[in-house]
């Protein structure tokens, strides 16, 4: 078999191709970006990685659950599953003040454990470049520190729900005699 022989016309296009088929500088790969559900909490923006969440929806009638510990809101009822609301706030030792009607559930889920995040207001889901994530400030401590995976230029400060949804201090299982 002999080679095919390329025009001028073949080689320009193909230059042009490759130029075109080439990633813009500073454009991350879709496999590079983190989708994040980024909401609000006593004035500072998080996220939480969208693969977790199992939806979001307004935080309206939260049962309160006597003798469980303060950072349980309460239950609520999702088409007959009940699920415990977290408040971040108390678990990040911020101050906790009465959520207003803009208030959402986040429902995060793994395979062993469900419960939701009681949020101030959801901005919505945005791609986030994983390479724009640094590491968490030396500053934050507790459990601040702990369940934080990263904070963006931007202030966003992404929550490391997998370390969450695994933490037995977060499991609440005892019985009141």
């Amino acid at each position: 078999m002999t080679p095919k022989k390329v025009t001028p016309q073949q080689k320009i296009l193909r230059e042009r191709a490759r130029r075109l088929a080439r990633r813009p500088e500073g454009e991350a790969a879709e496999e590079d970006l983190l989708q994040i559900v980024g909401f609000t909490l006593a004035g500072e923006s998080y996220g939480v990685e969208s693969h977790l969440v199992s939806e979001v929806f307004g935080l309206q009638e939260v049962a309160h659950v006597p003798c469980t510990p303060d950072f349980v809101l309460g239950i609520i009822n999702i088409r007959g599953r009940i699920v415990s609301v977290v408040d971040l706030r108390v678990v990040f030792g911020m101050e906790a003040r009465p959520l207003s009607g803009a208030a959402r559930a986040i429902v995060l889920a793994s395979r062993d454990m469900e419960f939701a995040l009681a949020a101030e207001s959801v901005r919505g889901i945005r791609g986030l470049p994983a390479a724009a994530l640094q590491p968490p400030l030396p500053t934050l401590t507790g459990a601040k520190r702990d369940y934080t995976r990263g904070v963006t230029g931007e202030g966003l400060i992404l929550i490391d729900v997998g370390k969450m949804l695994s933490d037995p201090g977060l499991l609440v299982d005892e019985t009141v005699a």
